[in-house]
């Protein structure tokens, strides 16, 4: 049998799937308590860049072509990036893409 969950939930578990993959990146996460707030989540940089990233979690069926966001998601000036999950393969797209290198980069060399 498949779950249902209404909006609110949905939103809430993709909020902590991006959470998850944000710290698995190496960035600080801090959430919004607030429903209703203007931005979702904030992210701390890593190594030299340390600017907050305000980042709004959408849970989407399709993922455009370009990567870009949909016209009726342009970013709005209270946050910096989307954090798009689809909905069925778990799939994660950050528009547009977080700055700095990978995490490998920040990773101790094997001698």
């Amino acid at each position: 049998m498949k779950l249902k969950f209404d909006t609110g939930t949905l939103g809430a578990i993709s909020e902590h799937k991006i959470i998850i993959d944000l710290l698995s990146q190496g960035f600080m996460v801090f959430r919004n308590c607030s429903p209703t707030g203007s931005t979702d989540l904030i992210a701390l940089g890593r190594g030299e860049y340390q600017k907050p990233l305000r980042i709004e979690v959408r849970t989407v069926m399709k993922f455009e072509n370009s990567g870009k966001a949909k016209p009726k998601y342009q970013l709005k000036k209270h946050f910096d990036h989307y954090a798009k999950i689809h909905k069925v393969t778990g799939e994660i797209r950050y528009v547009p893409a977080l700055p700095g290198p990978p995490l490998a980069a920040f990773l101790p060399k094997k001698t």
